[in-house]
């Protein structure tokens, strides 16, 4: 569930608060406001926050108001819809890579293709994985599947350690389990690599 911030009722003005054009409170990579030691987190910053983003907003704000801070990055942050199947997204992918400084190379593997669905009528869903074209390191990750929401956190794990596409595509597991479609996306996404560093 996501939800629109309101600042009608911060008198913003009267405190010294900036907004941006979209009426946000501004706030830096601790997510600290223009007024030093005020910090804001979730919908009231100006983007549409969802329960996980805004839950982790709130621990960078209240870690750096105790000077602990340590900068807030929202690709590290799981967006993840409960409907059937499970949609669960991690990270950035290629229409918005290049703005954060990569190369994005994708690889998909649709949940029709798993060995499961021999004998689960109706599967549905898909796997894709995204890793810079420079180094291989995995970018991002989006599940459509019934337990998505499960596996993401395990895939930013292997994501915060810099795990590469080639070892996300060494994945074990059950040949009737949702891991065989992360590791056959990350196989298609470890070929695209390949082909591309062959072209000039």
């Amino acid at each position: 569930m996501t939800r629109e911030g309101s600042v009608s009722g911060l008198d913003s003005e009267r405190l010294g608060l900036r907004l941006g054009e979209g009426k946000g409170v501004l706030v830096n990579e601790t997510l600290e406001t223009s007024v030093p030691g005020i910090f804001a987190a979730g919908s009231v910053i100006g983007r549409t926050a969802f329960a996980g983003l805004s839950e982790e907003e709130g621990r960078v704000a209240a870690d750096s108001a105790l000077g602990k801070a340590k900068p807030h990055n929202a690709d590290w942050v799981p967006f993840i819809v409960h409907t059937r199947p499970e949609i669960a997204t991690v990270g950035c992918f290629a229409e918005e890579a290049h703005h954060k400084g990569f190369r994005a190379v994708e690889g998909r593997f649709e949940a029709k293709s798993l060995d499961y669905a021999l004998v689960e009528e109706g599967a549905s869903g898909f796997f894709k994985v995204a890793a810079d074209k420079k180094g291989g390191t995995v970018i991002g990750v989006q599940l459509v599947s019934p337990r998505a929401s499960e596996l993401i956190s395990l895939v930013l794990l292997a994501m915060k350690k810099g795990i590469k596409v080639g070892a996300l595509a060494s994945l074990t597991g059950d040949g009737f389990s949702e891991v065989q479609g992360i590791r056959e996306a990350a196989k298609a996404c470890s070929r695209a690599l390949k082909s591309q560093a062959k072209v000039p």
